[in-house]
């Protein structure tokens, strides 16, 4: 059985698989004080090393067999110089808890873990495909090879402004809880209102819908009919970009994780549209969790055991 553990930038998470299958986890949000649209690194670190003990003594408590290994996201993405300080609150965690079990420790990373999770229950037996990871931080499309242990994934594209953090920061002008995806779901009614789509290759600019929508709340807009608009614009865009991908590539299935690809406006655009097959997370294990970063180490374990 093997513990995974990813600390984000805004969830703390533990989950424990055994034989591809999850046995058990724990997950809990960083705190953010209201009206903020985020934390600082430090105070992530923080909370992470704050809350990390509770949840792992209330996921040992849930099963009674004997952790074989630990599986964390020690960086965000799979490069050199892939560096975030929240990820080495998991990684110092874990390695403690490695030495002082005698278990191997093992390594991924966060984004990683997102494709794994993804991939959890999908039919998918492509060792190659496109995938968006699209969460509060992180919006990337990607050209992905399955490997060993993990995945490559090659930048195809990004956004200027992460998608997810497009919603929060009309969510919170909207007086809404951080992170905001979530509740701006729920108050989103379907409307003729649009905002501007601005997609160049593989590439997405969020900012300038953004400012668009900040400038429709300033005027005393329809709140629901803006956070449809937001959703709308985001699908839309993405769609631009993953045909244009598919044309480059020749690749016609896209996975897509992370926090944003749990929508539900999202999703049913994504998935009616012809030119290319939408794959989607299962909406529980679409936003930040271990489940993908366990089920590497599972592998890992197996790898190391040949």
């Amino acid at each position: 059985m093997i513990l995974g553990i990813d600390t984000s930038c805004y969830t703390t998470s533990l989950a424990l698989v055994k034989d591809g299958r999850l046995i058990a986890e724990q997950r809990r949000l960083l705190p953010v004080k209201e009206g903020e649209c985020g934390l600082r690194q430090s105070e992530a670190f923080f909370l992470h090393i704050k809350q990390m003990p509770e949840l792992h003594a209330e996921l040992l408590n849930s099963v009674s067999e004997k952790i074989t290994g630990i599986c964390v996201s020690a960086a965000p993405r799979a490069v050199s110089d892939s560096y975030m300080p929240v990820f080495h609150a998991g990684f110092s965690v874990a390695k403690m808890l490695a030495a002082q079990s005698n278990v191997p420790l093992y390594q991924t990373t966060h984004q990683e873990g997102h494709l794994a999770a993804a991939l959890y229950g999908l039919d998918m037996p492509d060792d190659e495909f496109l995938a968006l990871h699209l969460s509060g931080g992180t919006t990337e499309l990607l050209q992905v090879k399955r490997k060993d242990g993990g995945f490559d994934a090659e930048i195809l594209g990004a956004a200027d402004l992460a998608a997810g953090q497009m919603v929060d920061r009309i969510g919170v002008a909207l007086d809404l809880p951080f992170p905001a995806g979530i509740h701006l779901e729920k108050i989103a009614v379907q409307s003729e209102l649009r905002l501007p789509v601005s997609v160049k290759g593989c590439n997405i600019s969020f900012s300038g819908p953004e400012t668009a929508a900040q400038r429709l709340i300033k005027q005393g807009c329809n709140e629901s009919a803006l956070a449809y608009a937001v959703f709308r614009c985001i699908a839309d865009s993405l769609k631009k970009a993953i045909t244009n991908a598919c044309a480059e590539t020749g690749l016609k299935k896209v996975v897509l994780a992370g926090g944003v690809a749990s929508n539900i406006y999202i999703r049913d655009i994504l998935q009616k549209q012809k030119s290319f097959e939408a794959l989607f997370a299962e909406r529980q294990f679409a936003s930040d969790n271990a489940l993908g970063v366990a089920l590497l180490g599972e592998e890992m374990e197996r790898m190391s055991q040949k």
